[in-house]
């Protein structure tokens, strides 16, 4: 029971990590382009400011990279 619940979820883990990624992709990349874009109008937008999104994308990619299954509980329930 418990080895069937753990390759239903490894099966999701991907899909999972898949759509973070993308969701990762999609919000701090349009805000570094963005800054990127912003800071040739605009001089008083600091490079740090796009290297901290850099940093924190980076971040959050390699968390996700390492990201594995773990089982926390196992509920049991007994009738009599």
């Amino acid at each position: 029971m418990i080895n069937t619940a753990e390759q239903q979820a490894g099966q999701q883990q991907k899909q999972i990590i898949d759509t973070a990624m993308d969701n990762i992709q999609q919000s701090l990349q349009k805000e570094i382009n963005r800054l990127e874009s912003l800071i040739k109008m605009n001089p008083s937008v600091r490079q740090d400011e796009i290297q901290y999104f850099r940093k924190q994308k980076k971040q959050l990619e390699q968390a996700l990279q390492s990201a594995s299954l773990r089982l926390d509980a196992v509920k049991v329930i007994v009738t009599t």
